[in-house]
């Protein structure tokens, strides 16, 4: 079976990173996560600056991503948790032609859940981060459906309700892994 890059995309409190570090564990898949380990450090401090700098700051991200998953591929699969299509959703003001080089996923899982249910587990967070309102996610879950809605390799997994091993049942069996 060919490798197979996965990502995993929907608004913080989804369900998405559960879902992915499962599937990667369940496939042998390494796992990246978004921004990359290497950003980390100076994350805080790009939030100082104004929209235009944090976008650019994510498309250096995905191009990181996009590169190590291109070398993972030849020997396993790879699942990412967030890619390109979170930045441009949270970014939507500033799209352009940044994007064009990147490496593209096999399969796009996108994660939902209710309102209710996505408000519920980001109150259960020890800090909720002011970009994790409702009214704020519901614009950004918009964008998700405009960028998203084209593409034929979306599978759309609703989490309300489920136990993360149910929807990562029904992630798998889409996929057929």
């Amino acid at each position: 079976m060919k490798n197979k890059f996965i990502c995993f995309e929907g608004v913080d409190g989804s369900g998405k990173t559960t879902l992915a570090r499962s599937l990667a564990e369940g496939i042998g898949a390494r796992y990246f996560y978004s921004p990359p380990e290497i950003l980390l450090p100076i994350r805080s401090e790009v939030y100082r600056y104004h929209v235009p700098v944090r976008f650019q700051y994510y498309l250096l991200g995905n191009a990181i991503t996009s590169e190590d998953v291109r070398r993972t591929l030849a020997d396993q699969s790879a699942v990412v948790d967030r890619y390109i299509y979170s930045t441009l959703a949270f970014h939507f003001q500033l799209q352009d032609e940044n994007t064009r080089d990147l490496l593209l996923p096999d399969a796009i899982i996108y994660v939902t859940a209710s309102w209710d249910e996505i408000d519920r587990r980001l109150s259960g967070r020890r800090h909720r981060k002011s970009g994790e309102q409702i009214p704020y996610l519901r614009s950004v879950h918009q964008q998700y459906r405009r960028i998203l809605g084209n593409l034929d390799s979306v599978v759309e997994i609703d989490t309300t309700g489920e136990a993360p091993a149910e929807s990562l049942g029904k992630i798998r069996e889409a996929l057929g892994v």
